[in-house]
């Protein structure tokens, strides 16, 4: 019964290991950072207004629309806007550099070709 007991301390730890691993990778950090951006987003805009808004403006006037509902807006939301696009841009950024470490060889080439 003490080597059971014994095993499932020492599993406990490699799971919690794991997963304090798993939580680091960069699309997880950036998810959720996106994700509360998001939250305060739409707590701070009412973005079924601004639908409804955009809905009754002809397709010609979207962009006007969208420049003047963004230069009228207070600083909070440009700020959640910057964010968004900051955590999007750099999670792609970091992928993409990860996805393509992967793929090159020591040889000086890409593993696919």
């Amino acid at each position: 019964m003490h080597m059971n007991q014994l095993r499932k301390n020492i599993m406990r730890r490699v799971y919690y290991a794991y997963a304090l691993r798993q939580l680091k990778h960069p699309v997880v950090s950036h998810s959720a950072v996106f994700v509360v951006a998001l939250f305060m987003f739409t707590k701070a805009v009412s973005v079924p207004d601004v639908w409804r808004n955009m809905m009754e403006i002809k397709v010609g006037e979207v962009f006007g629309f969208l420049t003047s509902a963004l230069l009228n807006t207070d600083s909070l939301t440009w700020f959640l806007l910057a964010l968004m696009s900051v955590t999007l841009i750099s999670m792609f950024w970091k992928t993409l550099r990860e996805h393509n470490e992967a793929l090159y060889t020591d040889e000086g080439g890409w593993a696919l070709r």
